[in-house]
């Protein structure tokens, strides 16, 4: 009963929001699959397992993973969000829901946790990292569902998404700053409680934010 009424339809939701997006659904498989990877084995074939590999490693998870972890999302809001898209979505009496948001993130989800899962084999304390880049994504995330129903665009959105990666990689580099995700000092609960909290929460407000914007659709 459950899933005939409940699991199919929204598997259903999912497969079209992801045929829209079309051959751009496989950017993030490439990032995640071929690229992140390849650059980690470059490192590892220098230098073996050493301090090195573990910066390669936080460094490019923190420069790529949460941005294409919400590539599918930023694509399934636009269809949805903007012009054309809403008014697709009200002819036929549907309208996006947080769980189609959170199933197309899931698909970057599980392969973040596939490449932490390998990565715990080598360094035990990558669990921890596995938390900061959660962390980071829950916020980008959280922006991308909040800013794009706040101003019905998904223009502004990857506007501030870019000008924040961007602008925290300028300023950052050894040592957090508050606000801003990049660091490669090593993880510890101590930074997560003390900075990447902070981002979980602020990712929640945006959630928040999202949730009120998008009752002017619907």
């Amino acid at each position: 009963m459950f899933v005939k009424r409940y699991l199919n339809p929204y598997l259903t939701r999912l497969f079209y929001h992801i045929k829209n997006i079309g051959i751009l659904f496989w950017v993030p498989m490439f990032v995640f699959i071929v690229l992140i990877p390849v650059l980690n084995y470059m490192q590892y074939t220098q230098d073996g397992v050493s301090e090195a590999l573990y910066l390669n490693i936080i460094r490019y998870g923190q420069w790529l993973m949460p941005f294409f972890s919400v590539w599918h999302v930023i694509f399934i809001l636009r269809e949805t969000v903007e012009s054309e898209g809403y008014e697709l979505f009200y002819m036929i009496g549907q309208r996006l829901k947080l769980v189609d948001v959170l199933g197309a993130f899931g698909i970057s989800f599980v392969l973040i946790t596939l490449l932490f899962v390998m990565y715990g084999f080598i360094f035990p304390n990558m669990w921890l990292e596995y938390l900061r880049i959660l962390s980071i994504c829950f916020l980008f995330l959280g922006a991308v569902y909040g800013v794009t129903f706040l101003f019905k665009s998904i223009t502004p959105t990857i506007m501030l998404l870019i000008l924040y990666v961007f602008g925290t990689l300028v300023v950052v580099e050894h040592y957090p700053v508050f606000l801003l995700f990049y660091t490669l000092e090593e993880m510890s609960w101590n930074l997560f409680l003390e900075y990447y909290l902070v981002l979980v929460l602020m990712g929640g407000l945006f959630f928040g934010v999202g949730h009120y914007a998008s009752k002017k659709y619907y």
